[in-house]
């Protein structure tokens, strides 16, 4: 998820919402409102490029990662994560110092 020091907005939302404890399908859920919320910008990278798509109709999913999101993209993030770390908290404390005692903190300042 950190590519170069920079945090995509899915990233940060990401980190938040782990903080928080949110549920992965709230997440999921989350992560792909982001097409609905960016359908404008969606409908006018597709219509910049409408004889592309047309020829080669896959294009379209590759246009939506840049102006939107795939869908896939979030609960393959989440199992990464939990594959590689085995759990979001411990993801939390190795990448971003969240120890136990800072994320109960968190939760309990923005939860209660």
């Amino acid at each position: 998820m950190k590519e170069k020091g920079i945090l995509s907005r899915f990233s940060i939302v990401l980190l938040i919402l782990l903080a928080l404890g949110v549920s992965d399908e709230t997440i999921c859920q989350d992560f792909v409102r982001t097409n609905v919320c960016r359908r404008p910008e969606l409908e006018k990278i597709w219509a910049a490029h409408a004889e592309e798509i047309e020829a080669h109709p896959e294009q379209k999913q590759f246009y939506q990662g840049i102006a939107g999101v795939h869908p896939e993209s979030a609960p393959f993030v989440l199992n990464t994560i939990r594959k590689e770390y085995g759990t979001t908290d411990a993801y939390l404390e190795a990448e971003y110092g969240l120890t136990p005692a800072r994320l109960m903190r968190l939760r309990r300042m923005y939860l209660e």
